[in-house]
């Protein structure tokens, strides 16, 4: 059975995080950080093209520890080697962050609010990790005010007519752009219009795609709906070694190779 990473998005302070944001934990790496009674040591940290990070992290307890073990090949109890002051890090928890498609990978949900307080920790910005909706639907009930649209243009035969954005992208006398990215912030009730545009974009792609759109619902909690996020997770076929643990090196190598795979970096 292999890991499965589940998608995020990060922000830290009132943006996405930037490579540059997570560069802080730069110092941790070898460093052993105890957060409510577990310990993490960061095994490893890296960057790559000033797009992704990836962390792997090892966790365990000192408690509770038995007195004695079972040795399965003498079939014997033995006196437990471990003392209460060694915390035995058979936890693994692997994260990369990819900031051009602004996505956080995370092979474990339940250690989201860890990764959040180490960051927290280590920068002076507010750090936020949030769900991504893959839904329109799902996503239009939930929020009450828009925040943010960002989308690409892409010039082909669908879009060659003229329409409201021909006629700003050709003010520098270039004619129409190949692609053109557009993004504005709101804050804005839900009108009709709105809701029409959201329900058609899945079925005019041809025009426009990558569209990301960030709302707020009632208790002013934001939710994200992104059109090329077609997975919330994806599985990676990795093996345990002898010891029951991953191999840091072939999680890495596999699930980077998947990412970059999936998210196609736009020119």
């Amino acid at each position: 059975m292999g890991l499965e990473f589940s998608q995020f998005q990060l922000f830290m302070g009132d943006s996405f995080a930037k490579i540059k944001d997570l560069r802080c934990l730069g110092g941790l790496c070898d460093e052993l950080v105890s957060i409510k009674d577990t310990d993490y040591y960061v095994d490893s940290l890296s960057f790559e093209d000033d797009r992704f990070m990836w962390l792997y992290i090892r966790y365990g307890k000192s408690s509770p520890r038995s007195d004695d073990v079972y040795n399965r090949k003498t079939g014997n109890m033995e006196s437990n080697p471990r003392s209460i002051d060694q915390s035995e890090l058979k936890g693994q928890f692997f994260i990369v962050y990819d900031s051009d498609f602004m996505r956080l990978y995370l092979s474990n949900m339940q250690k989201k609010g860890f990764f959040k307080e180490l960051l927290k920790r280590e920068s002076d910005k507010t750090v936020e990790i949030k769900s991504i909706l893959i839904s329109i639907d799902e996503f239009l009930k939930k929020i009450k005010i828009v925040q943010e649209m960002a989308f690409t243009r892409e010039q082909n035969l669908i879009n060659s007519v003229e329409d409201v954005f021909s006629s700003q992208f050709d003010c520098f006398g270039l004619g129409m752009p190949v692609e053109a990215r557009v993004a504005a912030k709101f804050n804005a009730p839900l009108t009709s219009k709105f809701k029409e545009f959201m329900k058609n974009f899945s079925t005019d792609n041809l025009k426009y795609s990558g569209l990301v759109c960030i709302g707020k619902d009632e208790k002013d909690f934001e939710f994200t709906f992104n059109t090329k996020t077609f997975q919330q997770k994806l599985n990676v076929d990795a093996e345990r070694g002898e010891n029951g643990l991953f191999l840091d090196s072939e999680v890495r190598d596999k699930i980077m190779t998947q990412i970059k795979s999936i998210n196609v970096r736009e020119a």
